[in-house]
C-alpha cells in the first residue's frame, strides 16, 4: 500500500512538473545493473554482483546536467578454494550531455562521472577475515533516452569503466529510470 502511494505521487508530481531538460530544471532518478558469470576454470565457480545508484542533478544550460551520484554494490564470489561477499558505497560527481533536442521522444545521452568508493571485503572460508580498500573509478557511458513523456525516461546505457589506481577495466550496461522535474 505504501509503495503504490509513493509511486501515485511520483506519477502526479511527473505530470504536474513542466519540465525535461532545459536549463534550470532537475533530473531525480537511478540505474542499476547485473553480472552474473562463472568466475574461475572450476565447475561451480561463480560471481554474482548487484549495482544500485541513485542521481540528483541540476540543469546547467539546455540539456546538460551536473550533480551527484552515490551508490551500492554487492557481490558474492564463490569458488574451490575461498568464498568471499563485497560491500561497496560510493559517491561521486557526474555530468551527463543530451544530445538531441527537448521535442524529440528519444534522445542520445553521454556521460562521465567520477566516483570514490568504500569497500569491505568478507572472507567466509576457508577462513573469516575481513579487509577494507578505498578505490577511486572514473566512468564514460552513452545511451539512448527514451521519454514516455515531458517528465520520465527510461535509460539503456554502455559503461566503461576504470579504476585509478589498480587499472582494472570492465564494461557495464545500466538500466535506469529519471524523473524530469
Amino acid at each position: 500500500m505504501r509503495t503504490s502511494l509513493l509511486l501515485f505521487t511520483l506519477l502526479i508530481i511527473s505530470f504536474a512538473s513542466k519540465a525535461q531538460i532545459n536549463k534550470g530544471n532537475m533530473l531525480v532518478g537511478g540505474s542499476g545493473y547485473y553480472i552474473g558469470n562463472k568466475s574461475g576454470p572450476q565447475a561451480g565457480d561463480k560471481q554474482r554482483q548487484f549495482g544500485l545508484s541513485a542521481n540528483f542533478g541540476y540543469f546547467v544550460v539546455n540539456r546538460l546536467a551536473v550533480g551527484i551520484r552515490p551508490g551500492i554494490t554487492a557481490e558474492k564470489l564463490e569458488t574451490s578454494i575461498y568464498k568471499q561477499k563485497n560491500r561497496s558505497y560510493s559517491l561521486g560527481p557526474f555530468a551527463r550531455y543530451y544530445i538531441l533536442p527537448v521535442k524529440n521522444k528519444m534522445s542520445i545521452l553521454a556521460e562521465a562521472q567520477y566516483n570514490y568508493s568504500h569497500y569491505k571485503y568478507m572472507n567466509t572460508f576457508p577462513a573469516v577475515s575481513t579487509t577494507t580498500n578505498k578505490v577511486e573509478t572514473y566512468t564514460v557511458g552513452a545511451g539512448p533516452a527514451f521519454f514516455l513523456n515531458k517528465n520520465i525516461s527510461l535509460e539503456l546505457t554502455g559503461n566503461y569503466q576504470r579504476t585509478l589506481k589498480t587499472k582494472q577495466e570492465r564494461f557495464i550496461a545500466m538500466l535506469g529510470f529519471q524523473l524530469h522535474i
